[in-house]
This record gives C-alpha cells, sequence and structure tokens, in this order.
C-alpha cells in the first residue's frame, strides 16, 4: 500500500505540473500576442502620419530593427520595404491584409513559416493618397514557443519528481504507519483514522465471535477427551493420510504404545496386513470390520470413514473386546 500511495502521489504531481505549464504558457502566449499586436498597430499608426508628411525619406530614416515596413501602391506595386529592394519584390495586391486595408481602411492577417516554427503578423493601413503603409513583426509560434522550453521544463519536471518523490515517500509512511501499528487484539484501543472506526469495530466483534467459537471448541475437545479417556474401549483417530490423530488410553495399551504416536502413520502402529486391509477397505467402501487377536486377546475391530461434503477426511477405529469363543478355531 506505501507503493502504490508513493506512485499516486508522483503521477499526481507531474500531471499537475504538466497542465500547469501548459495552462500558463497558452495565457502568456495570448496575453504577450495581443500586448505586440496593440503595440504594432500603434507603431503603423504613427509610421502612417509621419509617411504621409515625409514620404519615402521619413521610411528611410527609420533605423532597421524588429518591425519590417513596407510601402505598398494601390495597384500593389512595392514602392519601399525596409529590409529587400522594393524593385525586385513581386506585386502585393493579392495579400490578404493589403486587399483588406484598400477596402475598409485597415487590415490584418498572420502567416507561418514553411516550418510552422515562426508566426509573421502584418497589420496594413491605407494612408490618405490610397497608398497602404503595412507594417509586420515575427514571433515564435505556439510549436516553437514549446520546443524552446522543453528543456527547462525537464529540469523544473526532474526537480520537482525528486522533491515530490522525497515528500512522498515520508508522506506514505506517515500515512500507513498507523495502519501497520493496529492492535488486533484490542482493535477499540487504537488511536487511528476516524474512517476506520467501521472496520474496527467489525474486528471487534468478529474478534469477540472468534473468541467465544475458539471456547466453545476447547470446552468440546475436553469434553471429547474426557469422554474416550473413559471409554474400555479403545479408540483411534485417523486423517486421510492414516496418520494418527488422536488415541485414548485403552486403544495405547491394546496396540503397546503410548502418545508419541499422534501424527505418526498408524501402520507403524500396528504392522498388522489384516488391519491394513481393514482400513484400506473402509476408506474404499465407507465401512469394515476385523475379528483378530492382538495381546493374547480377541477384539472386534469396526473402522468407520469420515468423509465431508463428499471429502474422505479420515478414519475411526473402534476396538472392541470379545469372548474368546468368537475367535475363529
Amino acid at each position: 500500500m506505501t507503493k502504490k500511495i508513493f506512485n499516486s502521489i508522483l503521477i499526481v504531481t507531474g500531471s499537475v505540473l504538466l497542465a500547469s505549464f501548459i495552462i500558463i504558457m497558452g495565457c502568456l502566449y495570448n496575453y504577450f500576442g495581443t500586448i505586440q499586436e496593440n503595440q504594432l498597430k500603434d507603431e503603423l499608426a504613427i509610421a502612417g502620419v509621419s509617411v504621409e508628411m515625409g514620404g519615402v525619406e521619413y521610411l528611410e530614416q527609420v533605423p532597421a530593427g524588429r518591425y519590417r515596413i513596407t510601402w505598398i501602391a494601390p495597384d500593389g506595386t512595392v514602392l519601399y520595404d525596409s529590409q529587400a529592394d522594393a524593385q525586385s519584390l513581386e506585386s502585393h495586391a493579392d495579400r490578404a491584409e493589403i486587399q483588406e486595408a484598400l477596402a475598409a481602411g485597415t487590415g490584418e492577417s498572420v502567416r507561418y513559416s514553411t516550418t510552422l516554427l515562426e508566426r509573421t503578423m502584418y497589420c496594413a493601413k491605407r494612408l490618405n493618397d490610397g497608398t497602404v503603409l503595412r507594417m509586420s513583426i515575427g514571433r515564435a509560434s505556439v510549436g516553437a514557443l514549446i520546443v524552446g522550453m522543453i528543456q527547462p521544463f525537464l529540469i523544473v519536471l526532474a526537480i520537482a519528481l525528486i522533491l515530490s518523490a522525497v515528500l512522498a515517500n515520508r508522506l506514505a509512511k506517515r500515512i500507513v504507519s498507523p495502519m501497520n501499528n493496529l492492535d488486533l487484539e484490542d482493535p477499540l484501543e487504537n488511536d487511528s483514522y476516524e474512517e476506520f472506526s467501521p472496520l474496527l469495530n467489525r474486528l471487534n466483534r468478529q474478534r469477540k465471535q472468534i473468541a467465544a467459537q475458539m471456547q466453545e471448541l476447547r470446552k468440546n475437545t475436553d469434553e471429547f477427551s474426557q469422554i474416550i479417556e473413559g471409554m474400555r474401549e479403545g479408540l483411534v483417530l485417523l486423517d486421510d493420510k492414516w496418520n494418527v490423530l488422536s488415541i485414548n488410553n485403552a486403544a495405547m495399551r491394546l496396540f503397546g504404545t503410548d502418545a508419541s504416536c499422534v501424527g505418526s502413520d498408524f501402520l507403524s502402529v500396528d504392522r498388522g496386513n489384516d488391519m491394513s486391509n481393514a482400513i484400506q477397505s473402509a476408506m474404499k467402501d465407507g465401512h469394515s470390520e476385523l475379528l483378530a487377536r492382538r495381546n493374547d486377546s480377541m477384539y472386534q475391530f469396526n473402522i468407520s470413514r469420515i468423509e465431508s461434503d463428499g471429502e474422505i477426511l479420515g478414519a475411526v477405529i473402534l476396538a472392541l473386546s470379545v469372548n474368546e469363543d468368537a475367535a475363529p478355531k
């Protein structure tokens, strides 16, 4: 149970950490993306006013930075680009943000790189003379962000799992300790978890029932022992392997043995073939009888099979002394 609690705590820790990482990264990505988009729009608005006042001369004085600035004529011809030669660029008339700006005054679009690891955001604004000024900025996509964060995440995960393993081990032992120290002899005397109360009450009831049954069994055993010890007839109880389970004094005198034979094979007590055959016959047929001489006296041996639910448990041998006249001539 300690191992199961330990593994459960580690799994929960790892799952919570992974879920937290995904949620936090998603929230931060969206939050900073919104901030970046608003900054791009503000920069575009300022640049638009400046271009209307200074034209290309203003754009040429703007230092190259994170933003890419493109000035496009109404027909899609590129008039200026901060990162490439305008004459070498193809027409931008088919760009979604340009078409939207020409139609509605402003336009936006997002395009991914061929590797899907970079995401470029475009904002376009139509100027008073009908031209369109576009600014763009690149940012890492979710995939690139995840790839970049794998190493630090794995480091954090490893540290968290190590700390969790140490704490989980201690916590599991503390949880299981009261269970391992339960006193089953006196269940109600245990100072343990409240949730164990139904179990401890049931154990206490069962303990009382078992104690009562054991007392009754000892009583019956004592009564049985007294009865068979007071018998003049010999009585031997065997198990299904013919081992002696019980033998009274009369039987011990008859077979010339003592109490040490209990647990031994009955054939070591009586080696007669006639007795062996009689026991074997009783085990097979349920009952057999044998008239034989032992210790210069004639005895009648009644052997009965003992069984329960169809399973043979052993046999009982009852030896009765008979008159000499009954002996075979």
